[in-house]
């Protein structure tokens, strides 16, 4: 079977350097995520060669090359545009940190396949004899859409703890389900997860969901016993709601929003965050997004000025995501998003009202006034009831 490996610049990168290696005499594979990714029709977003040949002989064999990972065996390689990681066949020690293996021995290509974390990213492909080889059972766990642990899922799980992240990033990206005893062992290490550096889960949980099937991704780590893990301190209380009307908007800041939403003291909230190595952009979206769903059920009470204010600062499918989960009542749901939907954005934000250096320029003093004239302005443009420049200045010539 041969697979396509030129459809992108690295993975012609990738191809050229096994190409490289394997006419120098060493047995050489693309290997693992991108493998499995073009036999499932999906674009690889990187490519990894593994190889028998040994560090120092990649550095001897090509020109431009980084010791990234010298001691696991790892040298990239940019000869050929792209930046590559070759690694050496390895088969690892003891994991003493949860993390990485205290020491790597060298060996053949079966064996190293036997240390990877699950059997779909265990899979090669042997570029001399354009074939895949599949020492792990990767192929038929494919075609039955299953992420299985290779050997011992608890084994797996004890040496990385992220792997058990991973596989429910795997489950959800791909949408396939766990094997059983590989889900098992994920409930009963799940707590290890405790160890492992939070900028390391929040990266993990970044790319669990931004693809979608954000209510599975919750369910998965609700069932898991993961969120317990990763929100020890946080009494979480995960609905059963699984319907996919409004799934769109479950971005990490969503989950986020839904897993804290108890903490109603903003001080506590930000420290949290913080420990969860959350950006600046994400606390400032959470906290913000978190304290507008108060408002947001109170939504039919408000004026049309105080909804568009509200809605204008807000993600709309990430709201409706929430309101969703959080058992609003749907009536109020469809309200706000058929009103959302009806404003245009220059009705939420007008955009032919004077600034505030027109009117100093017209004789108006800076200051609080001033202010607070702007903002009667926007009061009235937002309620309809001036929409022009023009009509903006004879409300400010009348009053």
């Amino acid at each position: 079977m041969e697979l396509d490996l030129a459809a992108c610049p690295s993975g012609q990168a990738a191809q050229q350097i096994a190409l490289k290696l394997a006419e120098a005499g060493h047995e050489t594979v693309i290997a693992g995520g991108a493998v499995r990714d073009i036999l499932l029709g999906k674009k690889p977003k990187d490519f990894d060669v593994a190889t028998l040949a040994e560090p120092q002989i990649v550095l001897d064999l090509f020109s431009k090359t980084q010791k990234v990972g010298i001691a696991f065996g790892v040298v990239l390689v940019r000869d050929f545009g792209e930046a590559i990681e070759v690694a050496t066949f390895r088969s690892d020690g003891s994991y003493s940190d949860g993390r990485r293996p205290d020491q790597v021995t060298f060996t053949d290509a079966k064996t190293d396949a036997s240390r990877r974390d699950f059997t779909i990213n265990g899979l090669f492909y042997d570029i001399s004899e354009q074939a895949i080889k599949d020492y792990v059972g990767g192929l038929e766990d494919l075609k039955q859409k299953c992420i299985r642990a290779i050997g011992q899922a608890k084994q797996r799980f004890q040496e990385d703890y992220l792997r058990m992240l991973r596989a429910i990033r795997f489950a959800v990206t791909l949408n396939f389900s766990i094997e059983e005893s590989t889900w098992q062992a994920l409930q009963e290490n799940a707590y290890l997860l405790k160890s492992i550096a939070p900028d390391r889960i929040h990266q993990e949980l970044q790319k669990t969901f931004c693809h979608g099937r954000s209510n599975l991704a919750l369910k998965l780590l609700a069932d898991s016993n993961l969120l317990k893990a990763i929100f020890p301190d946080i009494e979480i209380t995960i609905n059963s709601n699984t319907e996919s009307q409004y799934e769109e908007g479950g971005d990490l800041i969503a989950c986020f929003c839904l897993v804290l939403h108890s903490l109603t003291d903003i001080d506590q909230l930000k420290l949290t965050l913080s420990n969860l190595r959350c950006t600046n952009d994400e606390k400032k979206e959470i906290i913000l997004t978190s304290t507008s769903l108060d408002q947001l059920k109170l939504y039919n009470k408000l004026s049309i000025t105080q909804k568009k204010r509200l809605l204008r600062q807000l993600k709309r499918k990430r709201v409706l995501f929430l309101l969703h989960r959080l058992n609003t009542p749907s009536e109020l749901i469809e309200t706000i998003n058929h009103e959302w939907q009806g404003w245009s954005h220059k009705e939420l934000f007008p955009d032919f009202l004077p600034m505030g250096k027109d009117l100093i320029q017209a004789g108006f003093k800076p200051g609080p006034e001033l202010g607070q004239r702007l903002t009667e302005l926007e009061d009235l443009a937002l309620s309809g009831k001036i929409s022009s420049n023009q009509e903006a200045w004879q409300h400010l010539n009348l009053s």
